[in-house]
C-alpha cells in the first residue's frame, strides 16, 4: 500500500467514523414495516424486569445484550446505537482480515471494500435500529475469521473452540446463524483428512437435511417452522418467489439505493382508527420513486450475481464461500423478503463482485464511477439519519411512543 493510498483511506475512515459516531445522538425511533424491533423490545423488557420472556417468536440473544446494557423500552437509545456500532466495527475488522487472507485481496482492496461497506445504506440505516443484524454481523464475521485460522492449522484447538463458541452465540442472536455450522464441520473434516473434502458437499447436504427437519419439528418456534413448512408444501412456487426477492435484495446492495434508504426516516403521522393503522408518508414523491428503484434492483441484482459467480469461480473454496452458500440456501427456503437479511453479508458480496469485475479487466473509470455513485447514494441514507437526529427529534420520539402504544394495546405485545 502506497503512502497516498494510506492517506486517502485514513481520511475516509476518520470522516466515516465521525458520521457514525454522531448517530449516537439519534432519538428513539422505528417504522411500522420494521415491527420486529417491538418484539426484541418486549423480550429485553421481560429480561430487564426479571420475569420470564413471554415472546419467543425470535431468539433472545440480542434482547439479552440490550438488557445487559440496561436498555429498557428503547431508552437510553444511544446505548442501542453504541451496541450496533461496536459490532459493526468488530464485523468489518474481521471482514478485512478475511478478505486479505481468505479471499487473497490486497490490503488497499480489502480496506477499500470495508470503507465502501460503511457507506452501504444497509449499514447506515440499521446502525440506528433496535434490530440484531449488526450484532449478528460482528459475531458471524469473528466466527468466520477464527474458523479460517483453524482451517489453516494455526493453533487449531483454541481457534476452532473460539469459532464454535461464537457460532453458538450467533445462533442465539439469529437463527440463520445455523449457516455457520457447515463451515465448522468443513474445518473439522479438513483437519481430520483432506481426502474427505471430495465427499464433504454431498455428506453435509444429507446431514443438513436431517438436522433441518429435526430443528424445524423440535426446536424451532412455531412461526419459523410454519414458514419452512409452507416451503416444503409448495417448493417450486415458494422458491421461485424467494429467488426474485433475493435478486432484488442483492440489487439493493449493489446499487446502494432502496426505497427504505430514500424514504424519510420517519413518517409524519400515524392515525389509529379503531384496529386499523393508517400510515401517512411525509414525502409522497420519495415513496413514488420506490417502484422505479425496485425495478432497477432486479437488473442490478442479476448483474451483481453474474459478477459474484465469476468471482466464486476465480477464488479458492474457503470458509467465506461456504458460508455464503449456506446462508443463501437458508434464505431461499425462508418465504419472506426483507433487505436487512443481507446486512451481515455486505462486504463479502461486494468483495466477490469486485473479484469478478476485476477478472473482466474493465476500463479504469468503471470502478471509479461506481464507487462515486455508491458513496453518493450512501450519503443520502446518512443524510436522512442526520436529518432526524438534528431536526426531527421531537417528532421522531413522539412517533416512537405512538407506535409502542399501538403495538402494546392494539396488537397485544406485552411491554
Amino acid at each position: 500500500m502506497t503512502g497516498t493510498h494510506k492517506a486517502w483511506l485514513s481520511i475516509g475512515f476518520v470522516a466515516t467514523a465521525a458520521c457514525y459516531l454522531g448517530l449516537l445522538a439519534a432519538p428513539p425511533r422505528m417504522e411500522l414495516h420494521e415491527d420486529d424491533s417491538i418484539f426484541y423490545m418486549s423480550q429485553a423488557h421481560d429480561i430487564f424486569v426479571g420475569r420470564p420472556v413471554g415472546n419467543h417468536q425470535y431468539p433472545t440473544g440480542y434482547a439479552h445484550l440490550l438488557a445487559m446494557a440496561h436498555v429498557d423500552l428503547g431508552r437510553p437509545w444511544y446505548r442501542v446505537v453504541a451496541i450496533n456500532l461496536a459490532f459493526l466495527a468488530l464485523g468489518l475488522s474481521s471482514a478485512f482480515f478475511l478478505l486479505r487472507g481468505t479471499l487473497q485481496l490486497s490490503q488497499p482492496e480489502s480496506a477499500g471494500i470495508c470503507l465502501l461497506s460503511l457507506w452501504s445504506w444497509m449499514l447506515v440505516t440499521f446502525s440506528t435500529r433496535q434490530l440484531p443484524e449488526p450484532a449478528f454481523f460482528g459475531l458471524s464475521g469473528s466466527c468466520l475469521l477464527f474458523a479460517s485460522l483453524a482451517s489453516e492449522r494455526e493453533r487449531f484447538v483454541p481457534n476452532f473452540a473460539t469459532a464454535l463458541l461464537l457460532a453458538c452465540i450467533a445462533v442465539w442472536v439469529r437463527s440463520v446463524g445455523a449457516a455457520l455450522l457447515p463451515v465448522l464441520l468443513f474445518v473439522l473434516v479438513k483437519r481430520i483428512d483432506r481426502r474427505f473434502i471430495h465427499w464433504f458437499v454431498p455428506t453435509i447436504c444429507v446431514i443438513a437435511l436431517c438436522f433441518g427437519l429435526l430443528f424445524r419439528d423440535r426446536l424451532m418456534p412455531k412461526n419459523y417452522s410454519g414458514g419452512f413448512s409452507a416451503t416444503l408444501a409448495h417448493p417450486v412456487s415458494t422458491i421461485s418467489q424467494t429467488t426474485l426477492w433475493r435478486i432484488r435484495e442483492i440489487g439493493e446492495v449493489g446499487q446502494n439505493a432502496s426505497p427504505t434508504a430514500f424514504e424519510p426516516r420517519e413518517q409524519s403521522a400515524y392515525e389509529d382508527e379503531g384496529n386499523k393503522i393508517t400510515e401517512v408518508p411525509e414525502l409522497p414523491i420519495a415513496v413514488r420513486a420506490g417502484s422505479e428503484l425496485r425495478a432497477l434492483s432486479y437488473v442490478t441484482g442479476t448483474a451483481f450475481l453474474v459478477l459474484m459467480a465469476i468471482g466464486f469461480s476465480r477464488s479458492p473454496k474457503n470458509v467465506v464461500s461456504l458460508y455464503l452458500v449456506a446462508y443463501g440456501f437458508i434464505l431461499l427456503l425462508w418465504p419472506f423478503g426483507m433487505s436487512r437479511f443481507l446486512v451481515p453479508l455486505v462486504p463479502f458480496l461486494i468483495a466477490y463482485a469486485w473479484i469478478g469485475l476485476k477478472s473482466l479487466r474493465p476500463p479504469r473509470w468503471v470502478p471509479i464511477v461506481y464507487v462515486i455513485a455508491f458513496c453518493l447514494c450512501g450519503s443520502i441514507a446518512m443524510g436522512n439519519e442526520w436529518f432526524v437526529t438534528i431536526n426531527s427529534r421531537d417528532q421522531a420520539s413522539r412517533s416512537f411512543d405512538d407506535i409502542v402504544f399501538i403495538f402494546q394495546y392494539r396488537m397485544g405485545i406485552k411491554l
